[in-house]
């Protein structure tokens, strides 16, 4: 499973847009994406990379904007229809997610 930062086009207020991740399976169909936009936060300072916070915030800005801008905006699917995926490749996922060392 992969994911892009993408701007969004909501279903049920179609001149509204939000910065998501969107979430892909394997086969790079687009399965999920985070319920709000995303919001850029940090944790305290990691001692094992020596970045601090404001450097993540700024990573995680510049890998923003430059999925913005290289994708077209993403029109959110109606109740429905999006992709299936496999429970288990998501639930991987969320695992390297929150320990990237797996």
């Amino acid at each position: 499973m992969t994911w892009n930062y993408r701007i969004v086009r909501y279903r049920h207020a179609p001149d509204q847009f939000g910065l998501h991740e969107v979430y892909y399976n394997d086969a790079g169909e687009a399965v999920s994406m985070t319920a709000d936009p995303i919001s850029f936060v940090s944790d305290d300072h990691d001692a094992a990379t020596g970045r601090t916070p404001r450097d993540d915030i700024i990573a995680s800005l510049e890998r923003a904007l430059q999925d913005a801008r290289s994708r077209p905006v993403f029109d959110e699917p109606e109740e429905g229809g999006w992709a299936r995926h496999d429970p288990d490749e998501a639930r991987q996922h969320q695992d390297a997610l929150r320990d990237p060392a797996k």
